[in-house]
């Protein structure tokens, strides 16, 4: 991977060693939590545009909303129970591992995979179709069941390490440009190639500072 690729990277992960998977002998871009979290929403945002639910502008239904809630949550209470172990050396609730970092991530990204599709649809579709991405429980289930296989394939140290990377990064560029195009969408009442080129510029100038000031305090 270029070396500048891997700077911008350091602007959205701490990229520790000791916290990431190994592939091929060689250590994920990103740590196991981020690799979960990015995978898990390219993953997402790829179903559900292969679905055809672009159309769709529906508000997701309870249950859908209930279930995203959960797997933040899920991943919030395992990130403090990792932090609570580094600063006081024992975990608030069970022992970390990068299995559980990674699985947690993973939910995230569903999470907010699907949560940034379902309001780029509500913005941006002309359509009609008031029916949201994901309507009934067997389409959750169903996807939830797939990111689940995602997250057993991604746990393989056999998995190529090339394929990890350009996966892991490729969730970087769609979920932060998808955001912050978003985000300019919103704020110039534009959409089209202004959004996208704002979402762009946005995002590399959030990773890049935060990448730069990472360098600056050694971290």
């Amino acid at each position: 991977m270029p070396d500048w690729v891997d700077w911008l990277l350091g602007g959205v992960c701490h990229q520790l060693p000791d916290h990431s998977l190994v592939y091929d002998g060689q250590v994920a871009p990103l740590c196991a939590r981020c690799t979960g979290l990015f995978c898990g929403a390219l993953f997402v945002l790829v179903v559900l545009a292969a679905g055809g639910t672009w159309r769709r502008r529906g508000r997701l239904p309870w249950f859908v909303q209930g279930t995203l809630l959960a797997l933040a949550v899920w991943w919030a209470l395992d990130g403090l129970n990792a932090l609570a172990f580094e600063m006081m050396g024992r975990p608030l609730l069970y022992q970390p591992t990068n299995g559980l970092r990674l699985l947690t991530g993973l939910g995230m990204g569903v999470a907010m995979g699907t949560g940034l599709w379902a309001l780029g649809a509500e913005m941006l579709s002309q359509a009609q179709d008031q029916r949201p991405a994901i309507e009934k429980g067997w389409h959750l289930a169903g996807l939830l069941a797939t990111a689940g296989m995602v997250g057993a394939l991604l746990l393989s140290p056999s998995v190529p390490w090339a394929l990890v990377a350009i996966w892991s990064a490729l969730g970087v560029v769609a979920l932060l440009v998808g955001a912050n195009g978003l985000l300019v969408m919103t704020v110039t009442r534009r959409s089209g190639p202004l959004a996208v080129l704002g979402g762009v510029a946005l995002a590399l100038a959030e990773t890049g500072a935060i990448a730069t000031v990472r360098g600056w305090i050694g971290f």
